[in-house]
């Protein structure tokens, strides 16, 4: 009769960890910036491809409900660069504020479009102003610096169903020039 008692703890053991997994919640990919631009390239060549040479790309949106962003969506050109720093800003603020920061390795978004975990992930508030940057960190040629885009992106905002573009921007340095308008950057990110 003594086993009674490590029988009931095994049980209550496996119960608390089904509970663990039931709340685990699915990275939504592709995202809300994959809708809008699939929406915008309607409009453009079948293949506006990878331009801007600036070694940062981003963009300003704002999400009609909250969420959270848990993985960064994005397709290196070849010859990639070495590293990738996605960083998410509040606009909401002159000048922005720093929220999030990380790191990838390049070589993880080759082959086409690929999505990295973020964790923990990201929350987004409804109504709130977002930026999204995108930098080549390291040495990088030209053609590693560029990135996939839709030119000649001037009218803004961009509406989609679960995000609003306001503006983009493309730098190289923190004195510019600055590329304001002039395409939409493809970095795309999954929600929770």
């Amino acid at each position: 009769m003594k086993l009674a008692p490590p029988m009931a703890a095994s049980v209550c053991l496996f119960a608390g960890l089904g509970t663990a997994q039931a709340q685990v919640q699915t990275c939504q990919e592709p995202g809300p910036l994959a809708a809008a631009y699939t929406l915008q390239a309607a409009s453009h060549p079948a293949d506006d491809g990878f331009g801007n040479v600036q070694r940062e790309h981003f963009y300003r949106f704002v999400v009609p409900q909250s969420t959270k962003l848990c993985s960064i969506g994005y397709e290196a050109p070849n010859p990639a660069p070495l590293n990738y720093r996605f960083r998410l800003y509040d606009c909401n603020n002159n000048p922005p504020t720093l929220i999030e920061t990380v790191n990838f390795a390049a070589s993880l978004f080759s082959g086409g479009l690929q999505y990295q975990p973020i964790s923990p992930a990201w929350p987004l508030l409804a109504g709130q102003c977002y930026e999204l940057h995108r930098r080549v960190t390291g040495p990088a040629s030209p053609p590693s610096r560029v990135g996939r885009r839709l030119a000649n992106e001037t009218a803004y905002p961009i509406v989609a169903p679960a995000i609003t573009i306001t503006g983009t921007t493309f730098f190289t340095s923190g004195a510019g020039p600055y590329l304001n308008n002039d395409a939409l950057p493809f970095i795309d990110f999954g929600t929770r």
